[in-house]
């Protein structure tokens, strides 16, 4: 983040940002309840003489947000308890309860793509950065989450992968540990997410068979047809019905 602001704050438009802003001072017009948060934080600083620090900044930005965004309470919470699951759910010491109903619930939480995805992606990728020697399940099991979360999370999941498709390409020549057979099962997983991202029409078509799959479960019905017994080309109608007949018929 730094070295985008860095590069930010040389460029002309940081420089009409800072006139736009000093402008609205000079002004001393009210700031609408609705405006962006900066707003309202720079504002409230500016009337209650509070310096423009870090620590004021981000004190300040979650009063007002909490203040003005009752919900955002429900959602800071939602996301800790997010941050905290997907930790553990990555974490080499394993996870403690049902994890299969964890990452489920996690996956249907990651759907509110403003802040629960966030987290989930930030957990996947920081899991990514620190596989290196005993640690290598993190990136194995960060890996697992991340193909789970593409096959049944979001399409801003997507997104989000192929921003850092550069992490899961060198995944692929993952060597960061001695035992061979820890480095192929990371290597093996990281060249299905890669496929998976390069192969757009295959990712998209197994997104439809799981949530057709997710379908089925959930009305309890199934569209395959169930053969009851061997079908013959010189069966009559009766018995061929009864052979390939929906078990609801």
């Amino acid at each position: 983040m730094f070295p985008l602001i860095t590069a930010f704050s040389r460029t002309k438009l940081f420089e009409k940002f800072a006139h736009d802003r000093v402008v609205e001072v000079l002004k001393k017009e009210p700031v609408r309840p609705d405006a962006p948060l900066f707003l309202l934080t720079a504002n409230h600083c500016r009337v209650k003489r509070i310096g423009f620090s870090m620590v004021n900044v981000r004190r300040v930005a979650k009063e007002l947000s909490v203040d003005s965004f009752p919900e955002s309470i429900f959602l800071m919470r939602k996301t800790d308890d997010i941050r905290r699951c997907g930790s553990s759910l990555t974490s080499s010491k394993g996870f403690s309860g049902n994890g299969r109903a964890a990452l489920s619930q996690m996956i249907e939480d990651s759907h509110e793509t403003s802040h629960v995805l966030v987290d989930v992606m930030s957990v996947i990728w920081t899991r990514l950065d620190d596989c290196r020697g005993p640690m290598w399940k993190h990136g194995l099991l960060a890996l697992q989450i991340l193909k789970k979360v593409l096959v049944d999370g979001p399409l801003a999941a997507i997104c989000e992968a192929t921003d850092n498709i550069d992490k899961i390409r060198a995944l692929k020549s993952y060597t960061e540990t001695a035992k061979h057979s820890h480095r192929d099962e990371v290597q093996a997983i990281a060249k299905e997410i890669y496929n998976l991202l390069v192969d757009r029409a295959r990712l998209f078509r197994l997104r439809r068979e799981e949530a057709e799959k997710r379908r089925q479960i959930k009305t309890g019905t199934s569209s395959a047809v169930k053969r009851r017994a061997p079908v013959r080309l010189n069966m009559g109608f009766k018995n061929l019905h009864q052979a390939l007949r929906p078990g609801s018929v």
